[in-house]
C-alpha cells in the first residue's frame, strides 16, 4: 500500500485546529536530549552488568579478531543489544539498589544537559494545534511556546486537570515534569501503577485520542502508556476509530502495514538526516494548512 505524506484528512484537521502533537525523546535528541539507549547505558554502567550486556560490548570493542567488521557495524550491534533490554526493567532495578532519588537525579542530569528550541520545534508551534501532549521531562515545547506563541497552560498532575480551558494553549506532560519530582514516570512500577494514580490523566489522554487527531513525533512506537491508552480506545471505537498519524524513518512496507493495521497511518521519512527530514515535512504541512 501506498501511504501519503500528506492525506486530505490530515489537512482537514489541522485546518480546524483539531491536530494533537504527541512528542517524543527523539525530538529532543537533536537539541542534546537522551534516548532510552542511553538511559539504559548510564543506568547499565552503575549496576553490575545484570545482563552481560556491557561484558560483551566490552569484548567486542577490544577484540582485535574483528576481520572486516568497521566500527560503524559494531555501533549498529551495539545499539541493537542495549536497545533489546527493557529500559523500564533497567530503570526499577536501578531504583531497587540505589533509591528512587538515585533514579531521579540521573534524570535531572541529563535532562539538564539539553540545550534550547530548534526549528523543529517553532515550525510545530505554528501548525495550528492549542493541545500538545509529551512524554520529555525537558522543557524544549513549553520555552518554543513561550517563544512563538503564548505561555501554555501546563497539565503536570490530577489537579493540574481540573483547569483545562478549550481556549488555552495547553501542554499535556504525560510522564511529568522536574519541577515537581513525584510525578515523574520512569520505573517499570511507575508504568504499570500508571492508570491508577494518574486515573484523571489517562482520563483526559483518552479523550484526545478519541475527539483528536494524533500526530506522533519522535516516537519510537515502543511507549507502553501511549499504546495501552490508544488501544482502549481503538477497542472502544472498533472500526470508527480515526488514525494517529505517526512519523518514522526507512521502514520496510511489512512495518508500515503493521502500524496502518494498528490504527498508525504511517508517514515515511528518510532517516539519513532525521531532524532536517522532520523539518522539511513541517515546512511543507505548514504551507498546505
Amino acid at each position: 500500500m501506498n501511504y501519503e505524506h500528506y492525506t486530505n484528512e490530515l489537512i482537514a484537521e489541522a485546518k480546524r485546529s483539531n491536530i494533537v502533537p504527541f512528542i517524543g525523546a527523539g525530538l529532543s535528541i537533536p537539541c542534546g536530549g537522551y534516548s532510552w539507549n542511553d538511559l539504559t547505558s548510564d543506568l547499565l554502567s552503575q549496576l553490575r552488568d545484570p545482563f552481560n550486556t556491557l561484558s560483551v560490548l566490552n569484548k567486542l570493542q577490544t577484540s582485535t579478531n574483528l576481520g572486516n567488521l568497521h566500527q560503524l557495524d559494531i555501533d549498529i550491534i551495539t545499539n541493537s543489544l542495549i536497545g533489546s533490554l527493557d529500559p523500564l526493567q533497567i530503570s526499577q532495578m536501578y531504583q531497587n539498589h540505589y533509591g528512587r532519588n538515585a533514579l531521579l537525579k540521573v534524570i535531572t542530569d541529563l535532562t539538564n544537559k539539553i540545550g534550547s528550541p530548534n526549528k523543529t520545534h517553532k515550525l510545530l508551534t505554528d501548525i495550528g494545534s492549542k493541545i500538545f501532549v509529551t512524554t520529555n521531562y525537558d522543557n524544549l515545547l513549553e520555552d518554543a511556546l513561550n517563544t512563538y506563541q503564548t505561555r501554555p497552560n501546563l497539565i503536570i498532575n490530577e489537579r493540574d486537570a481540573a483547569y483545562v480551558n478549550n481556549d488555552e494553549l495547553i501542554v499535556v506532560k504525560m510522564h511529568g515534569s522536574l519541577q515537581d519530582k513525584d510525578t515523574i514516570v520512569i520505573s517499570s512500577e511507575d508504568y504499570e501503577n500508571y492508570d491508577l494514580k494518574h486515573p484523571v490523566m489517562s482520563l483526559l489522554l483518552q479523550y484526545f485520542f478519541s475527539m483528536k487527531t494524533i500526530l506522533l513525533i519522535g516516537y519510537s512506537g515502543k511507549d507502553p502508556n501511549f499504546n495501552f491508552l490508544f488501544n482502549r480506545v481503538k477497542a472502544y471505537f472498533g472500526k470508527h476509530k480515526r488514525f494517529a498519524y505517526f512519523i518514522l524513518f526507512d521502514a520496510n512496507n511489512d512495518i508500515l502495514d503493521y502500524y496502518h493495521n494498528s490504527g498508525l497511518y504511517p508517514i515515511n521519512l528518510d532517516g539519513k538526516n532525521k531532524t532536517q527530514s522532520i523539518t522539511d515535512w513541517l515546512d511543507e504541512f505548514k504551507r498546505r494548512i
